[in-house]
């Protein structure tokens, strides 16, 4: 019987410990604008606080750029391009690491940001239907480092800053999508790339 009431009582403590991890430790929620060497998204964040830092998740929607940004005949670069909506969706991951902590209002960290995607890549030209031309698709995995802040706008209301640079790797997927032409790579091809991030932070 004893046995029994302990077993009984295990999950009961996982769960409060849990809770009161939830209740104890500081959590945000942010909506962020992503501009990368991949190219553009809104990604939605939600984080969880540690001693010294942060480390949290998002979703985010890629933003197709309809024109190259460039006329520099990149065939990676600001080049992804979604044709299908899943397409869309990247995972963003990323941890922060706060520095001068005395300083307020304003909470200076340094970062790592890792964002997934899959799509395709445009380029622009004068042949081709709409005058685009899709290649891939491809995995686009962005890695990032730099340097942030947090500075308060209300309460619990945040405007936040990045800016980094770093690398990310474009892998074929070998998957096969209509419209696009599918390229023929080695194993992945890597490119150095910045990243620019403005959002808004609301801490729970």
């Amino acid at each position: 019987m004893h046995n029994k009431a302990s077993r009984k009582r295990v999950p009961v403590l996982i769960l409060t410990g849990f809770l009161f991890c939830s209740y104890t430790a500081s959590q945000s929620i942010a909506l962020n604008y992503y501009n990368t060497g991949t190219g553009q998204n809104l990604t939605l964040d939600y984080s969880h606080s540690l001693r010294a830092g942060e480390v949290g998740i998002g979703l985010g929607w890629t933003i197709n750029s309809l024109v190259n940004p460039d006329n520099q005949g990149n065939i990676f670069y600001k080049r992804q391009f979604a044709t299908r909506k899943v397409d869309h969706l990247n995972l963003n991951v990323f941890y922060h690491r706060y520095i001068f902590q005395s300083l307020e209002p304003l909470d200076i960290f340094l970062f790592y940001d890792f964002q997934a995607k899959h799509s395709a890549a445009m380029i622009q030209s004068d042949s081709g239907q709409d005058g685009r031309n899709y290649h891939g698709p491809y995995f686009w995995l962005d890695n990032t480092v730099g340097f942030g802040f947090n500075v308060s706008i209300l309460k619990r209301l945040f405007l936040q800053e990045k800016i980094g640079g770093g690398v990310h790797l474009i892998l074929p997927s070998n998957i096969t999508v209509p419209r696009i032409n599918s390229m023929t790579m080695a194993k992945f091809v890597w490119e150095f790339i910045g990243m620019l991030n403005v959002g808004i932070v609301y801490r729970l």
